[in-house]
């Protein structure tokens, strides 16, 4: 990511597998260091950022009027005060 800076070259790994992706990045980043020139080579995105997955279960979301949208709109909006994280 550029974060809004000018950067004549900006390779993005993207896919389903998260550890594959980062292996593919860094053997890019390998590779592209070898290359004369090419200089400020980082992955800027952490791979050790909290995470958690939920399973909505969409026929009792329904009982209660709300779509998965509802559900992960309602998570997205969660802040350390209602969701402290654990030591």
């Amino acid at each position: 990511m550029t974060f809004g800076l000018s950067a004549p070259i900006d390779a993005q790994v993207s896919g389903p597998n998260l550890s594959a992706d980062y292996v593919l990045a860094s053997r890019l980043l390998s590779a592209m260091q070898r290359i004369p020139g090419i200089v400020d080579l980082r992955i800027a995105e952490p791979l050790n950022y909290p995470s958690f997955k939920v399973d909505v279960d969409r026929a009792k979301a329904l009982e209660l009027g709300l779509t998965e949208s509802d559900v992960a709109s309602s998570l997205l909006t969660l802040d350390e005060r209602q969701f402290p994280a654990r030591a």
